[in-house]
C-alpha cells in the first residue's frame, strides 16, 4: 500500500466495521416486530400486493390464490396458513 493511502484505508476500514457492528445489533425485537400467528397473517396479506417494484409482484388473494408475475412472467401460485407459517405452492407442486 501507498503511504499517502494509509489514512483514507483505515479511515475507510474503521467505518465499514462500525456499519456491520451496528447491522449485526439490530434486532426486530428493538422496532417492536412480533411473530404473527396464522389469523394475523391471513389478514395482513388479503388483498395486498407483495413486490420488490422491480423483479416481482404478487397478489394474495382470500380464496388462497396468488396473481401475479415474476421476471415477466405470469404467476399462478397457491397460499395456506399451516400452523402459524405461510406456506406457498408453486405450479410445480413445489411448496415453501
Amino acid at each position: 500500500m501507498r503511504p499517502g493511502w494509509r489514512g483514507p484505508a483505515l479511515w475507510l476500514g474503521l467505518s465499514l466495521s462500525l456499519i456491520s457492528s451496528a447491522t449485526l445489533a439490530f434486532s426486530p425485537a428493538d422496532e417492536d416486530y412480533r411473530k404473527l400467528k396464522g389469523a394475523e397473517v391471513r389478514k395482513t396479506l388479503i388483498g395486498k400486493i407483495f413486490s420488490d417494484e422491480a423483479h416481482f409482484s404478487e397478489r394474495y388473494k382470500a380464496d388462497g390464490t396468488i396473481e401475479g408475475h415474476a421476471m415477466g412472467k405470469k404467476v399462478d401460485n397457491c397460499w395456506k396458513i399451516v400452523e402459524n407459517a405461510l406456506c406457498i405452492t408453486n405450479s410445480f407442486d413445489e411448496y415453501w
